[in-house]
């Protein structure tokens, strides 16, 4: 073999090594950064499940809290009416 030929088969083959390595590197970072990407979203999803499960019974309260206050000022507004009728108010004679 001439050489020459055996000096540049020996560059290409350290160049194609090196370009090996590049592209296991890059592979290696692509695998690494979906299974990162999957676990951010699990972590997303078990956190906003959590705060809801935990926060669920305080969200019940002020709804209870919130028909109750409804509730009162429906009935506040019925008695006005009532007076109203019993004491002659707003008459349409």
């Amino acid at each position: 073999m001439d050489p020459e030929f055996k000096k540049v088969m020996n560059q290409h083959l350290k160049l194609a090594r090196e370009n090996n390595e590049i592209l296991r590197a890059m592979r290696r970072q692509n695998r690494f950064s979906k299974v990162a990407k999957f676990l951010k979203y699990i972590i997303i999803l078990s956190l906003a499940f959590g705060i809801w499960y935990y926060l669920k019974p305080v969200f019940d309260q002020a709804r209870q809290s919130y028909n109750d206050v409804s509730d009162s000022l429906g009935s506040i507004k019925n008695t006005g009416d009532s007076i109203k009728g019993v004491f002659g108010g707003n008459s349409t004679e």
